[in-house]
């Protein structure tokens, strides 16, 4: 998607390219799992799950993401990749607790979590990565906690 930015004159001076992040209030929202991405962000191996909102109203199918560190990642990072987690990383404890992981905590997957409508809280992010605070237009929501299964 791109947005274009105008001077006073109407005329445009740059463009802004790459997705347009969703600004929804903070809340609780019921979601379907679409998937997740690895990628490497300042030096560190990242997991971003995936989810769209399946609550009717006017948030219906925005897109959200839950960021995850993991320990690192397995080959290219990319949609779908592979990555490897410390037992006391925010991700295990979610899929511990989320999936009533039992028997082989070695070997935990992603694909447990399709299938399922989800609760989530959602948060609006107001600080960069060095707690300088956003502009109003720069701001964006992503999910704060993974709360439950609602289904299945």
């Amino acid at each position: 998607m791109t947005a274009r930015v105008d001077d006073d004159g109407g005329a445009w001076d740059a463009e802004i390219v790459g997705d347009v992040a969703p600004l929804i209030p903070d809340g609780e929202y019921l979601v379907r799992y679409d998937g997740h991405d690895t990628a490497l962000a300042f030096k560190t191996g990242k997991v971003f799950l995936r989810f769209a909102i399946i609550d009717m109203g006017p948030y219906l199918d925005t897109k959200l993401f839950r960021p995850y560190r993991v320990r690192a990642l397995v080959g290219r990072p990319g949609r779908g990749g592979k990555f490897t987690l410390a037992r006391g990383s925010d991700l295990f404890k979610d899929l511990a607790r989320l999936l009533d992981v039992t028997r082989r905590p070695d070997r935990i997957s992603l694909h447990d979590l399709k299938g399922k409508v989800w609760r989530v809280r959602t948060r609006t992010v107001t600080h960069d990565y060095r707690q300088r605070e956003l502009p109003e237009a720069a701001r964006y929501s992503v999910i704060d906690t993974i709360l439950c299964a609602e289904t299945g």
